[in-house]
């Protein structure tokens, strides 16, 4: 079990802790720890209470005594926060020239970085010493390796620490652009405005998409934050909402790749928080479950309206769901008629993958679930099909006449006509209509049908308004069940809404997008908004909406307007009886706010969400100037071109695919699309490398033409980690790795056009060094020039290393390796097992978003990050500083957003999935920081211009040093591990060979020193054995060389358990006692041998072992288990070896709950198999010593784990 407590920290903050973690986990995961089973640790419940507290234990090991006073557990936590600092012998001493940060490297004869001793380090004015372990780079508290004996010298630089200057923001409307505090919050980040409801205080926001910030919002009549609310239903989000005798009603969408159906939820209006139903205790009201017996039901709604204790749905969504196949087998086979263009026009949304295993299911192999599904969050066959269905429905060319229908219409035509089409495979469209819901029952209570029914509203004397075949207003009278028509002629009328005064509402789209307001009569009085809306692309227009969609009047006589639309994102709100505009609020940005941008020749104005922002300096709000996009950007940023112009480059990108775009600044929120670098033009997968294609606006139509397009074979990648950042230079070159020949490659700019447009040619990319993409990853790497263009920084998998990811700096002219520097807990998962923020520590990184230059610290990369901080990295290999922080316990948000104040120690947004943010170089010679997660930030980034050089010195490292360096580092390998335990339960195994197979459901431990020799091990027991099993990756599997039996495991593969019999013994021993044993497992000249090693014992079998250093070594007992049992099998590149040893043999009586230390490991051997030249345990790290008989046969007990019989 796990226990996972949470607190509130400060007056919204949240701490959580980790509780019952496995001791073998040194980081649980942080975020999915009810998900994380395998960091679940075991606990024992007693019977009765009063028990002993038990001391705090903490990832890292340490424990901390527990005491009770006054009733309440109180933890001692002397000695909790500590600095660490690596053990070392070379000292180095240096003069601080101030207080501030100092960051020392040691480099190598030929200039390359071989430790980053100090990174970032805090340290007063004054004389300091430095220890260095003659270790290369370490990764948290895994020490690095021993650098080779000869000379080296240090550099080193200092500054007074980075500051970060609140500018202003822009698209958020809620009081402070950051989640402080409970009245903080606006609308969320995935979705757009979709409904809002008032009464006589209040008004209340719905957005259908709010992973971030809240999906409904309670507002005074000013847009002041009253309260907002996070979904926790696990459906959808609204597009509608209703309001009635204090409780709002949300309407959550039934959607296909969330599954199940529709919900409702209850709302106290007052309080901002879930209510019960009456007569129940739940808030969620599934539609599915409100049905009369003997009604068919319905499982999904498509509006809703509320009036004292009754809800109004209406239902007519023609959309398909699963739910609508009524035979899977008969659609499968009409699906395939490849001479059916319907067929085929769907089957193109189906992933051919989630294929595969069709023919299965028709002929009754495999259930429904295994053929369409692929792997847990892959694509699926059913959701494709549905996908396809659904994106017919707007189609023109199905049903005659079909480009004259309203929508709702054509829709339902469009159904009908592919449930003929593909009969008898589907479910015709339920009946349109309205329904009636009791409240206190929650059942319906009457029901009529209504045509092409959209959105409804309730109204006094409780009749219902409804917009229908988005023409007309039609009235229903639920007492008599008349339907009678209000208002007719309208086009794409989308919601409605009566005000105060009984004036009926409508919202219009195009060609109007305005505000229809008639009086009771249904007169039409007045239009409000400028008639045809504001433009989707062009100059701002505060005084025209877009898209409106939900509508309410307030109290105070103005009109709340819903736009559902994203570039921007925004509710305006109106006078009711003049038709002016009034104000507006936009946002919340989009999930992570990636691709803003700050203008380097005037930092006041900024890009992001599609659009272009100006900055009030005096007040910091944002207003928009205008949209110059339809979509979202991965990333952007600005360069000047050598002809003088200005260009954004951004990043129309999803996990690597799709096009990086170059516009022209021409003016305000005038941009012009002039180039556009596709890899997304041909399908891409194992078997095909895709291809490139490059768009050159040539004559400045905005129109592709023949002339204007290259392509060539492979799909080029030039972004990073998740499009988050972009392989763009300085001279607007792009580095992209190839996925035909999986090499790296760069794309020079050739010069501009006279459109303006840049122009690159496929036919002369150059080819860098294999070395530069020696463990790239798509969507995982990343190549970014320095400022000067000079040097290259490329994120790389690097297979056995610790961090798993390290940056690696290139001289770009010589392809020299300059520096690497561990980046481990690498992207957003990565992060979630990352400890807590230490300095020069690397966690959750995503890429460089910028390259600048900063006076004194020469060439910067500035490196995003997923837990609220984000790293400088200098060209010379220095870390040079953290940005933001990542320290929740430190966050202190400023009360105002006004300008001027301090976010140096806060995170760049909310501290999680940050994911955009982009770094500028202004003109004024000023650095500007574009950051934020609800909201683009614009901020100063000033005090590293003020870094030093310190002076440094040299260095001679001995040979004798590195045997020290080498010391050390099995040390704190040993220390890194921890407590290790290993769960024996009572099985009894028949031995097959397969390992995964004989020893399923019991508790398998992996280790490794190296990829190509990791180990799995497994143990169990019965009443006469102790089975043991091994499955060893070897490229020269199950060699061993030795003359002597008791010499195996010195001599190439062998296998190997060590145990201490005796319980009672002193664990932290060094040496071994009574009862202390090690078998060794070995192929002796073709035939498996078992040698027990009792090293104190009582019986003498004594054996000598020599060796250079130690002379006459005794081992009271080694001699062959003849009566064990062992199985082993060779592969090409791997062995298995099961074991049973006689529980007599080894003195050993397991039962439930003992506990014993001890280990399991394995040796590798040289090619030739005479020699071993890899020792590899699952609890001692200092095995590096080879070479060497005696030493490698000693046992060290002191570094062994536990087995916990069960």
């Amino acid at each position: 079990m796990t226990i996972e407590p949470n607190f509130t920290a400060g007056s919204f903050g949240r701490i959580t802790d980790k509780d019952i973690f496995d001791a073998r986990v040194a980081a649980p995961d942080r975020v999915f720890t009810f998900r994380a089973y395998p960091h679940w640790g075991w606990a024992e419940l007693e019977k009765q209470g009063n028990v002993e507290p038990q001391p705090v234990r903490t990832a890292d090991g340490r424990t901390f005594s527990v005491s009770m006073k006054d009733g309440v557990p109180v933890v001692d936590w002397t000695g909790l926060i500590r600095k660490f600092e690596w053990e070392g012998f070379k000292g180095i001493e240096f003069e601080m020239p101030f207080d501030g940060y100092v960051s020392i490297n040691i480099l190598d004869k030929e200039g390359r970085v071989a430790r980053h001793l100090l990174n970032w380090d805090n340290r007063k004015a004054g004389r300091h010493m430095a220890m260095w372990d003659g270790l290369d780079d370490p990764v948290y508290r895994t020490p690095g390796k021993p650098v080779p004996a000869g000379e080296y010298r240090w550099e080193g630089i200092a500054h007074p620490g980075a500051k970060l200057t609140f500018r202003g923001y822009a698209s958020y409307g809620g009081r402070v652009p950051w989640e402080s505090g409970p009245k903080d919050f606006w609308l969320g980040d995935h979705g757009v405005p979709s409904d809002v409801v008032a009464d006589g205080t209040r008004v209340y926001l719905a957005c259908n998409g709010a992973e971030g910030g809240r999906h409904l919002i309670a507002t005074d009549t000013d847009g002041r934050l009253i309260w907002g609310l996070q979904n926790t239903t696990g459906a959808a989000d609204p597009e509608h909402i209703a309001i009635a005798d204090g409780f709002v009603y949300v309407l959550h969408p039934k959607v296909g790749w969330m599954g199940g159906g529709g919900r409702i939820t209850r709302v106290d209006a007052e309080k901002g928080c879930y209510a019960p139903w009456p007569g129940g205790s739940s808030h969620v009201l599934e539609i599915g479950g409100i049905w009369r017996e003997g009604e068919e039901p319905v499982d999904h709604a498509d509006s809703i309206a509320a009036w004292k204790d009754r809800l109004y749905l209406s239902i007519s969504s023609a959309s398909f769901f699963n739910e609508d196949v009524a035979d899977w087998k008969a659609l499968i086979q009409k699906l395939r008629n490849t001479n059916d263009a319907v067929a085929v026009r769907i089957m193109g949304r189906v992933d051919e993958r989630a294929c595969r295993r069709l023919d299965e299911f028709l002929a009754g192999k495999v259930d429904q679930e295994r053929a369409f599904a692929t792997w847990t969050g892959g694509p699926r066959f059913d959701r494709g099909v549905m996908e396809g269905l659904n994106a017919l429905l707007q189609s023109v060319d199905l049903v005659a006449g079909a480009a004259k229908m309203s929508p709702a219409r054509r829709a339902r035509e469009n159904r009908r006509f592919l449930c003929e089409h593909l009969a008898p495979a589907l479910k015709p469209q339920p009946q349109d209509m309205i329904v009636e819901v009791d409240i206190q029952t929650r059942r319906v209570s009457g029901k009529w049908g209504v045509p092409f029914v959209g959105d409804i509203f309730a109204a006094d004397p409780g009749i219902v308004y409804a917009v229908c075949d988005n023409s007309e207003i039609a009235v229903l009278n639920p007492s008599t069940g008349a339907l009678t028509r209000f208002a007719a002629g309208l086009r794409n009328a989308s919601a409605v809404s009566v005000d105060s005064t009984g004036n009926v509402i409508v919202s219009v789209g195009e060609p109007d997008m305005q505000v229809l307001v008639f009086d009771s009569s249904g007169k039409l009085r007045r239009k409000i908004g400028r008639r045809g809306g504001r433009p989707r692309i062009g100059p701002w227009r505060e005084d025209g909406m877009l898209d409106p969609a939900g509508i309410a009047a307030d109290s105070s006589g103005r009109l709340w307007v819903m736009e559902h639309y994203a570039h921007p994102k925004r509710v305006s709100v109106w006078d009711m009886k003049s038709g002016a505009f009034v104000r507006d609020f936009f946002g919340a940005t989009h999930y992570g706010a990636s691709g803003g941008a700050i203008l380097p020749s005037d930092p006041n104005v900024m890009v992001g969400e599609g659009c272009e922002w100006r900055i009030d300096p005096a007040t910091g709000r944002g207003r928009c100037l205008g949209a110059f996009t339809d979509h979202f950007h991965s990333y952007a940023t600005f360069r000047r071109g050598r002809n003088g112009r200005m260009y954004l480059v951004a990043g129309d990108l999803r996990y690597g695919t799709g096009a990086v775009e170059f516009w022209e600044r021409r003016g305000d929120a005038g941009y012009v699309l002039l180039a556009k670098i596709r890899n997304d033009v041909s399908p891409v997968d194992d078997r095909n490398p895709g291809s490139t294609e490059i768009w050159s606006d040539l004559n400045g139509d905005g129109i592709k033409q023949t002339g204007e397009i290259q392509t060539r074979p492979g799909a080029l990648y030039f972004s990073g980690a998740n499009s988050w950042s972009l392989n763009l230079g300085p001279d607007m070159s792009l580095y992209g790795y190839d996925r035909s020949d999986r090499k790296l490659k760069v794309l020079r700019l050739d010069g501009f056009a006279r459109s303006g447009a840049p122009l690159y040619r496929l036919d002369m990319l150059g080819v860098l060094p294999d070395e530069m993409a020696a463990g790239y990853v798509l969507n995982e790497s990343c190549a970014v020039p320095s400022a000067d263009g000079s040097r290259l920084l490329v994120n790389l998998a690097v297979k056995d290393h610790p961090a798993n990811n390290v940056w690696h700096c290139f001289d770009l002219a010589t392809g020299r390796l300059m520096w690497t520097y561990p980046n481990p807990y690498f992207q957003v998962h990565g992060s979630h097992h990352a400890p807590a923020p230490e300095p020069g520590l690397f966690r959750g990184a995503f890429g460089p978003v910028g390259a600048v230059s900063i006076k004194g610290a020469g060439d910067v990369w500035v490196i995003n990050g997923n837990l609220g901080e984000w790293y400088a990295l200098t060209s010379d290999g220095y870390f040079l500083s953290r940005l933001f922080n990542g320290n929740l316990f430190e966050w202190k948000w400023p009360p105002e957003a006004k300008p001027g104040v301090d976010m140096t120690d806060l995170p760049p947004g909310c501290g999680g999935e940050d994911f955009g943010g982009s770094v500028t170089p202004g003109d004024d010679g000023n650095i500007y920081i574009q950051a934020g997660k609800l909201a683009l930030w614009n901020l100063l980034l000033t005090g590293l211009d003020r870094t030093v050089r310190i002076s440094g010195g040299t260095l001679s490292l001995s040979e004798e040093e590195t045997k020290k360096a080498f010391a050390l580092r099995e040390k704190a390998l040993q220390a890194a591990a921890g407590r290790k335990v290993l769960t024996v339960k009572r099985k009894k195994i028949e031995f097959t060979g397969n390992f995964g197979r004989d020893f399923a459901g019991l508790d398998i431990v992996e280790y490794r020193k190296s990829e190509d020799a990791r180990i799995k091990t497994a143990l169990a027991y019965d009443e006469q054995y102790l089975y043991a099993a091994w499955e060893v990756r070897d490229s020269t599997p199950w060699i061993n060389g030795a003359q002597d039996m008791a010499h195996m495991y010195a001599s190439g593969d062998t296998v190997d358990i060590q145990l201490g019999a005796d319980a009672s013994a002193d664990p932290k021993r060094s040496q071994p006692v009574k009862g202390d044993i090690r078998i060794s497992v070995g192929n002796f000249q073709g035939q498996p041998k078992v040698v027990l090693y009792r090293f104190v014992s009582d019986e003498k079998k004594p054996r000598q072992f020599t060796s250079g250093v130690v002379k006459g070594y005794t081992v009271d007992y080694v001699d062959e288990i003849r009566d064990a049992v062992v199985k082993t099998s060779a592969a090409k590149e791997s062995y298995v070896v099961e074991l049973a040893l006689p529980l007599a043999a080894i003195g050993v009586s397991p039962a439930k709950g003992l506990l014993l230390r001890g280990d399991v490991g394995a040796t590798h051997g040289e090619s030739s198999g005479t020699r071993t030249k890899l020792r590899t345990h699952w609890a001692n790290q200092q095995t590096g010593l080879v070479d060497d008989i005696v030493f490698e046969l000693q046992i060290n007990p002191a570094n062994w784990g536990e087995f916990v019989f069960e």
